[in-house]
């Protein structure tokens, strides 16, 4: 199927397992719970194509063309999507785990509720990106761009953040106990006790309560803040620090 024109084909659940699809024109087809597992998909154009819940398990997409694809429940388990351009993707509750998006661009995609767990995302531009309730437990994130990103609800364990960029983006200030990811070397903020944030860019970033509220200072009770400190695990603004860390 090297160089074939599917265009706007109905191939619903079609079985395209090793299929060669190298070039071809896939463009608004509906591929719609297709299996396409290790597929070769290299340079085929998939601009518009309908892949909602579509398995692409260890697909090779080097070079294919996704503008405006659906990727909504899709999964892209191992797959190789570095350098992709993802950008505004619906992906909502896909699988990502262990996929490579190094380097891809993902920003103000759909992400939530996907699952990126283990995945490789270095220096990936996800700015803007919806990642509520995303997994990402196990992913390095390591350069990576969240500037303005959704984090509310989404696992973190063990994943790996350094020098990334996280200005303006939402976390849940509750994280899970379990949580214990490297974030290492960017520049910023130290913003919860249960996870090493040493110098991360966090400039106006917001850490929600699971209520919704922001954190309050417990000493003067009428500033919102992002620190806290790890001792006392008490969240304390910028102006009571002096004050309440005596103890260092």
């Amino acid at each position: 199927l090297s160089n074939a024109n599917l265009s706007k084909a109905n191939l619903s659940e079609a079985n395209f397992t090793e299929a060669n699809l190298t070039h071809a024109r896939l463009d608004r087809a509906n591929l719609t719970k297709a299996t396409l597992t290790r597929a070769d998909l290299s340079n085929a154009s998939l601009s518009q194509t309908i892949l909602a819940q579509a398995v692409l398990h260890g697909a090779a997409l080097a070079g294919a063309s996704i503008a405006d694809a659906v990727l909504a429940g899709a999964d892209l388990s191992g797959c190789n999507l570095s350098r992709l351009d993802l950008q505004g993707r619906d992906m909502r509750g896909s699988t990502l785990s262990k996929a490579n998006l190094s380097n891809a661009n993902l920003s103000n995609s759909n992400l939530s509720g996907a699952d990126l767990s283990a995945a490789r995302v270095l220096r990936a531009n996800l700015t803007g990106a919806d990642l509520m309730g995303a997994r990402l437990t196990g992913a390095d994130l390591t350069g990576a761009r969240l500037t303005g990103a959704d984090l509310s609800s989404a696992m973190l364990t063990d994943s790996r953040l350094q020098g990334a960029d996280l200005t303006g983006c939402t976390l849940l200030h509750n994280l899970h106990p379990d949580v214990a990811a490297t974030l290492q070397g960017g520049r910023g903020l130290q913003p919860h006790q249960r996870v090493t944030l040493d110098d991360i860019t966090f400039n106006h970033t917001f850490l929600i309560n699971p209520d919704g509220s922001r954190n309050q200072c417990t000493l003067c009770t009428t500033q919102s803040t992002n620190y806290c400190c790890r001792t006392c695990q008490v969240a304390i603004c910028a102006g009571c620090v002096a004050d309440h860390c005596a103890h260092g």
